[in-house]
């Protein structure tokens, strides 16, 4: 028997077989290289290489609509009050002194000045440290080094944004909790800390 190979026109391999009595027998169909999946859907190859549409792509930003906000069920954090109410001590404290509130919280980065205010010609910057009145450690104590460097910082930068030119100064009153949840200004440290 006589093997014999051939391409027919959609570009498949023909493998067929001569037996000794001259008769033609088809073997089997062996595809091309990268056609036999032409071969098994029974497409031609010109069919195959037809391009293929993709849907267009959109270069608008997608719209997001905001969540609503959620409000806040769990009650506030007992030093989160207990600060707040000694800042607002201090606050009221400064106003009957004759000082002017220039800032509240002023943040620059992680740190944070608590008042802001101006008395005379001085810009004054002022820490305030609330203890409750079992506290074995004493307010004025609490602003360390560390703490002293960053208050430096914050203010250097109010002063560069403000365009102050008014002599700066650091004090630090300190405000007691009492029993019955108020608050009293016990000290005011005038000119604290000078920067160094």
């Amino acid at each position: 028997m006589f093997y014999h190979c051939s391409l027919n026109f959609d570009g498949m391999m023909e493998l067929s077989s001569q037996t000794p009595d001259g008769e033609n027998a088809m073997v089997g169909t062996n595809p091309a290289a990268g056609n036999d999946t032409a071969a098994r859907d029974g497409c031609s190859a010109q069919e195959r290489r037809k391009p293929v549409k993709y849907r267009k792509r959109s270069t608008s930003p997608r719209k997001r609509t905001p969540k609503p906000a959620t409000p806040r069920t769990e009650p506030l954090p007992e030093f989160y009050l207990t600060g707040k109410g000694g800042e607002e001590a201090a606050q009221t404290y400064l106003i009957a002194k004759g000082y002017t509130i220039l800032e509240t919280n002023y943040r620059v980065g992680h740190r944070e000045i608590d008042l802001i205010a101006q008395h005379e010609n001085r810009l004054v910057f002022v820490e305030v440290k609330t203890r409750a009145q079992n506290c074995l450690v004493l307010p004025q104590d609490a602003v360390h080094r560390l703490k002293q460097w960053h208050l430096l910082r914050a203010a250097h930068a109010y002063i560069l944004r403000s365009h102050s030119r008014l002599e700066a100064r650091f004090d630090i009153i300190c405000v007691k909790k009492t029993p019955l949840r108020t608050f009293e200004v016990t000290e005011h440290i005038v000119n604290a800390f000078r920067p160094v």
